[in-house]
């Protein structure tokens, strides 16, 4: 996402004052094997199920699912 982000802010620096603009989308959480990670992390320090782990990452995530 960070290099998605940073792309977008070059192109609109780039269309600057040509009436163009530019954004961009992210959508929250991925379920990536780093997702996965950090929720076992989560899991194992706090003494949990995986997927109560999952649950607490996504709580903050509107639709509480990763995409």
């Amino acid at each position: 996402k960070h290099g998605l982000i940073g792309f977008t802010k070059t192109v609109s620096l780039e269309a600057a004052g040509t009436g163009i603009t530019c954004n961009a989308i992210c959508p929250g959480y991925v379920e990536t094997p780093l997702f996965i990670k950090q929720a076992e992390d989560r899991a194992r320090d706090q003494n949990i199920s995986v997927e109560d782990g999952k649950k607490q990452i996504l709580a903050v995530h509107p639709s509480g699912e990763p995409v």
